[in-house]
């Protein structure tokens, strides 16, 4: 069997002579990239413009509070249901 597929010639899809397209792309990649700027200028501005001795968070009080260091040689709870017995000290 032979191919009866003719080459064709590559041609450009789409040609643009007056230049309008690039000129609108090129116009579109400006405005995109002063938005960019903007936006990374008002982010630096605004890290550099922080104060550094800010207050910090208050922690609100809760019913324990007690030291951790106070825990540490502390006896361990009994299990629910059983009498809580005392451990002697060493």
């Amino acid at each position: 069997m032979t191919s009866t597929l003719t080459e064709v010639e590559a041609s450009p899809v789409f040609v643009d002579r007056t230049g309008r397209r690039g000129r609108r792309l090129r116009g579109l990649g400006w405005v995109f990239g002063f938005v960019l700027v903007g936006l990374a200028v008002a982010m630096i501005s605004g890290l550099l413009g922080m104060q550094s001795h800010a207050p910090g968070f208050a922690v609100p009080d809760t019913a324990d509070t007690a030291p951790p260091g106070q825990y540490v040689n502390a006896p361990l709870p009994s299990p629910p249901g059983k009498a809580a017995r005392s451990n002697p000290a060493p």
